[in-house]
């Protein structure tokens, strides 16, 4: 992850490190780590991205074949909206993306205030990337939102009246996948330690389709 923008002292390994760390455990394991291309769009280009997918990197002198990374990760949290750049860049190659879809995570800036980066990271800010702009492109919010967020989602009533907008963030992406004009929306449920959400994963989408 690209933490030079927090000022809370540079990381110990680089992003250019980092992917090449990444490169290396996607050679030693194949089909098992697929690696992705973690951007930052206020110090990272769209060249950066190209090289990677295109060209790979080369992940030790004696390798004949460099390693290519298969899709994008983004991290709002850090301070940033997603580029539209980036998004029409794996659209036209076909991309996936995964987004981290809190407002905060393992790390976040104090820079930004958290109603901004609530904006930032709101399943409901892709809304019109994927129906109007993208609708191809394959998108992957994270987690599921989070530990935190489905505390909230459990625990409270849920009110169906309540604008896309208005909802918290997991029945934003729940009524996001559901309506049918998101089709490729995705989510994943790693990094949890609910019990409940499995099964209620289970009991939303497989027991209505």
């Amino acid at each position: 992850m690209d933490l030079r923008g927090l000022n809370k002292g540079l990381p110990k390994k680089d992003i250019e490190a980092q992917h090449t760390e990444l490169a290396q455990l996607a050679k030693d394991h194949p089909g098992q780590v697929i690696p992705f291309i973690l951007i930052d769009p206020r110090s990272g280009t769209l060249e950066f991205i190209k090289r990677l997918h295109q060209e790979g990197i080369p992940v030790s002198q004696q390798s004949l074949n460099n390693v290519e990374f298969k899709g994008i990760k983004l991290y709002p949290p850090l301070g940033y909206s997603p580029s539209d750049k980036i998004f029409q860049y794996a659209n036209q190659h076909k991309l996936p993306v995964t987004t981290h879809c809190m407002s905060r995570g393992g790390v976040w800036t104090d820079s930004l205030p958290a109603s901004t980066l609530v904006n930032y990271t709101a399943p409901c800010s892709y809304a019109t990337i994927l129906k109007t702009s993208y609708p191809d492109m394959r998108l992957c919010l994270a987690h599921f939102g989070g530990n935190k967020e489905w505390d909230d989602y459990l625990s409270r009533n849920r009110n169906i009246n309540l604008s896309l907008e208005q909802m918290d963030c997991v029945s934003q992406i729940v009524t996001m996948m559901k309506s049918g004009q998101y089709p490729n929306l995705y989510a994943d449920i790693s990094c949890f330690y609910h019990v409940q959400v499995p099964r209620q994963c289970k009991t939303t989408f497989v027991a209505t389709s």
